[in-house]
């Protein structure tokens, strides 16, 4: 077997040691612009990588808003989906009226059945829109500061022991490579 083939076998075997991390996964949404209706070009679209298949099970919110002019604060709303477009969306008030106010909470999609998978492209999608436009292609309002937050959710994440199994397993394979090469040079001197 080619040495090649040996190494990528190697890195294979080691890296699928790695596991996949029940963290949460915080999304800071400050400073995010609210344009437009559902689906505009213009609307701030945020994807973040996790497990492939993941449960999107429970969401918490420490969020502030702000609605300018003649947009509501009802307006400003975020779908949360896979890119297949399975989600939710989260809408955190009723006024209808312009201002600024903070949320916090959480919701447990899971119990509420409002559950989904992640894709096999393990992405998370996040648009935030306007369920009302009132200038097409201008901020109607602002996600002004805060953290949308996602438990179970992470990216496969390689444990410390992987690496050093990678970096023995590669050992190894050099120190194979180097015998055989030694080998072959010895043969060489040998032979007239």
């Amino acid at each position: 077997m080619k040495l090649p083939t040996l190494l990528t076998l190697g890195l294979a075997a080691t890296l699928g040691l790695g596991s996949t991390q029940a963290a949460t996964l915080n999304i800071d949404v400050s400073d995010t612009a609210s344009f437009d209706a559902l689906g505009s070009v213009h609307n701030v679209v945020f994807t973040r990588m996790a497990s492939a298949g993941a449960l999107v099970g429970s969401l918490a919110w420490n969020v502030s808003l702000t609605a300018y002019g003649d947009s509501w604060l009802q307006d400003m709303r975020v779908r949360i989906s896979n890119t297949a477009g399975d989600g939710i969306t989260l809408t955190l008030d009723s006024l209808q009226e312009p201002g600024s106010q903070s949320y916090m909470g959480a919701a447990n999609l899971s119990a509420l059945g409002l559950a989904f998978n992640l894709g096999s492209d393990g992405l998370l999608r996040l648009e935030f829109f306007e369920d009302y436009d009132d200038a097409v292609g201008q901020i109607d309002g602002r996600w002004t500061a805060g953290t949308l937050s996602f438990d179970g959710l992470a990216a496969a994440v390689p444990e410390p022991a992987s690496y050093g199994l990678l970096s023995l397993g590669l050992g190894a394979l050099l120190l194979g490579h180097n015998a055989r090469r030694s080998k072959l040079d010895h043969a060489r001197r040998r032979c007239p």
